[in-house]
């Protein structure tokens, strides 16, 4: 045992040796010299007893550490306070260590046989215990203590020795690597929990002065900035569990506890931020508030709040244009049409601004997908007076359609046009009303040949079809192909005149026609009024009769002449010749004066066999507009402008204008309280065929299931009224389709 005193005090030495103080390895022991000792230790192990000192031995062991603890470590850090303990314990727990390696190489014998042999301790383990009980327990305080002040002095901006930091740090972890202990335990209990609750602490006060004195940008930068160092700071000398306990606190602190008074910020809230495009500080919003629980749920609420305050100002703005003068149908309200035009614009230029923060900031979250969906929905469904606002894109869509604009758009405008038109119908509620204005809309364009283009009609359709399905389009795609039949056929119908006139040695008429044959069903009901035509016309017509059931034989035509785009004349004025388009019964009005200067109201009805109602729809555009083409003289002077039965009506042969051709406009508006009819009516047959489909695959239901599943079924097209429903519920049941349970009168039954 002297050799081992022997070596042992030598590494003693070694350790408290100048140049030995820094906790380098010493290199004292030469191969022969640690032979030596392990020779000792093996002999003295492998005697019989009594001779066999392996217990001793182990005693002795650990006896070494704590005499060496006693008299030489503790001494020296009892000295020591703050940082310079911290050095201090540094060095010591590094030479500690050092002589745990060596010892436990001179005694590797008894940890190989002896101590496996009785499950005691570890060598390792017996030092780093000895450390534990002796220094540890001792300066676990002031260690923790020292440790948080250096912590503290970076957080305010000094320098500190993060290699110090680092190695205390590690001793706590290695504290709890007690076999009979959970892992970490002496650095989360001693060390990890002081340092969250202080770090708050310092938060708090932190978070308490920005948020009176920043603004919500600047209160953002220096959140992000104390986050990424507290990150840093983990990374370099704190254990990596600490991470998401420490980043939880401070969120809370400086997030959570603050989110509702920073988004409302008068002057940096979040709709200052909106209204002043600060798309970064919004992204930057977006992105520490991710962090926390339902963090972005106040964000995506004041987001949507300020998108539809936003588009409700659209709405009361536009409400406040309305030209009460204006009708569409008796008494009812309409827009003027810039005022509809900067309307759709203004909704389309929010939708692209509001969706661009969803992309761009937010990150595309379903949650702001939802709340901007929300608020578009929100005001998209209400009326402006009595105007809705899908009637509005349906009077955009056929601006943009037709011919002849103020703006000469290029396609690819118009193309951009069309999509975010189907992106806002995505919004409306009522898009079968959308669907019925724009095939009225998209008739008047095709019959009176005012659509720009057909590809982009059909491109309109195509882009209706894909986000509202085949049935919404269905109808409108017939009416395009219907005049795409025409335009086939109409060549065919001349070379069948040619025909005839030859094979009769008949004269070819001189008077062009052009007819476009409308499926019955298909296009919206017009008006049919019924004219006695001039001769010129009469011909035409039945020409085109007989040719029609030549091809046609089991179908009957029904004329419809105030539909399409009516009849060009050559009128020759006094002044020079001019060619007019007019309507129908405005040429023949016209026809009549060929042989007759001056003709009474009553008379040309008469002559026409027409009300005097139809006569007041037509005479104005070519007696009161600035084509003056007849002479009117009233009956009764004070009623200048209504047209009566004795009121007198002459050719105005000094007509002239400017123009060789002239075309007369035709007033053409859609009938809001018309359409609203035959929308009813429609919904009525839609809600009926939805309950039978409900029906026919559940068989029996209650009414408020029956009932729900009919209007979820429907809403994507129209938001059913449930006393609509269950109107047509009872309808079911009169026409056999269902019939009432006799046990309960709220449960119903399939009738197959």
């Amino acid at each position: 045992t002297t050799t081992n005193q022997t070596g042992i005090q030598k590494l003693k030495n070694l350790l408290d040796n100048k140049n030995g103080a820094n906790g380098e390895e010493p290199q004292g022991f030469d191969a022969t010299e640690f032979m030596g000792h392990y020779t000792t230790c093996y002999d003295m192990c492998t005697q019989k007893p009594p001779h066999d000192y392996s217990e001793a031995l182990y005693k002795k062991y650990k006896e070494v550490f704590e005499e060496y603890i006693e008299t030489v470590a503790m001494p020296a850090l009892k000295s020591k306070s703050e940082e310079s303990l911290l050095r201090e314990l540094d060095l010591r727990w590094k030479n500690h260590d050092i002589m745990v390696r060596w010892m436990s190489r001179f005694f590797n014998y008894l940890d190989r046989y002896y101590i496996a042999r009785h499950s005691f301790a570890s060598l390792k383990d017996v030092g780093m215990m000895c450390f534990r009980e002796e220094v540890y327990k001792t300066l676990a305080g002031a260690m923790k203590d020292a440790t948080l002040t250096l912590i503290d002095k970076e957080r305010e901006g000094e320098q500190i020795d993060r290699a110090l930091v680092k190695s205390i740090v590690s001793i706590f972890v290695q504290m709890g690597l007690d076999p009979n202990s959970e892992p970490l335990q002496a650095y989360e209990l001693d060390f990890e929990t002081p340092m969250l609750n202080v770090t708050a602490a310092h938060y708090k006060r932190q978070a308490a002065v920005w948020i009176e004195e920043e603004s919500c940008p600047n209160y953002l930068i220096l959140a992000e900035k104390c986050l990424n160092m507290e990150k840093e700071r983990v990374q370099h000398y704190l254990h990596p569990s600490t991470e998401p306990k420490l980043m939880s606190r401070i969120e809370t602190e400086i997030l959570a506890e603050h989110e509702t008074k920073l988004l409302e910020k008068e002057s940096s809230g979040v709709s200052w931020m909106l209204n002043n495009d600060r798309k970064e500080d919004l992204a930057r919003l977006f992105c520490l508030f991710t962090r926390i629980s339902n963090g972005v749920d106040p964000i995506a609420k004041a987001f949507k709040e300020h998108v539809m305050e936003r588009g409700l100002e659209l709405v009361n703005l536009a409400s406040q244009s309305i030209n009460e003068e204006g009708t569409v149908s008796g008494k009812q309200q309409s827009l003027p049409t810039t005022v509809e035009q900067t309307f759709v614009q203004d909704v389309i230029k929010c939708h692209d601004k509001y969706i661009a923060f969803v992309s761009e900031c937010f990150n595309d979250d379903v949650i702001f997908q939802r709340a901007f969906k929300d608020a578009f929905e929100r005001f998209c469904n209400k009326s402006i007076g009595e105007v809705t606002i899908a009637e509005l894109l349906a009077n955009f869509c056929h601006s943009v359609l037709k011919k002849g604009g103020k703006e000469k758009l290029t396609d690819e405008v118009i193309e951009d046009h069309l999509e975010k038109i189907v992106k806002l119908l995505a919004y409306i509620s009522d898009k079968d009303l959308f669907a019925e204005i724009a095939k009225q809309k998209l008739g008047q364009r095709l019959l009176q040949d005012q659509s720009a283009s057909e590809d982009l009609e059909r491109s309109l359709l195509s882009k209706l079809k894909q986000c509202n399905g085949a049935q919404f389009t269905m109808k409108m795609e017939s009416m395009v192909s219907d005049l795409q039949m025409a335009k086939e056929n109409n060549p065919k119908y001349v070379e069948w005149l040619r025909e005839q006139s030859a094979k009769n040695n008949e004269a070819v008429p001189k008077t062009d026609m052009n007819v476009t044959i409308l499926a019955d069903g298909t296009w919206p009901t017009y008006t049919r009024t019924e004219i006695k035509l001039p001769d010129e016309l009469t011909q035409c017509v039945n020409k085109y009769e007989e040719f029609y059931e030549n091809t046609h034989q089991s179908r009957k035509l029904t004329w419809i002449f105030g539909a399409g785009s009516g009849v060009t004349l050559n009128i020759k004025f006094a002044q020079k010749p001019i060619e007019i388009s007019c309507s129908t019964l405005q040429a023949s009005i016209l026809l009549l004066f060929r042989e007759i200067d001056s003709l009474k109201v009553e008379e040309i009805c008469q002559k026409l066999e027409v009300g005097i109602e139809d006569l007041r729809e037509e005479l104005p555009a070519i007696v009161f507009s600035k084509f003056k083409l007849l002479k009117y003289q009233p009956a009764n002077p004070e009623e200048k402008r209504n047209i009566s039965a004795l009121d007198v009506i002459t050719f105005n042969d000094d007509f002239t204008d400017k123009a060789r051709k002239i075309k007369i406009p035709k007033m053409s508006k859609v009938d809001r309280k018309k359409v609203n009819e035959i929308v009813d009516q429609d919904r009525d047959q839609t809600i009926l065929a939805a309950i039978v489909r409900v029906m026919k695959s559940r068989k029996t239901m209650k009414l408020p299931q029956l009932s729900l599943e009919v209007i979820n079924s429907l809403k994507k097209l129209f938001l059913p009224e449930l006393k609509k429903v269950k109107k047509m519920i009872e309808k079911a049941i009169d026409q056999d389709f269902i019939e009432r349970s006799p046990d309960d009168k709220n449960t119903f039954t399939y009738l197959a």
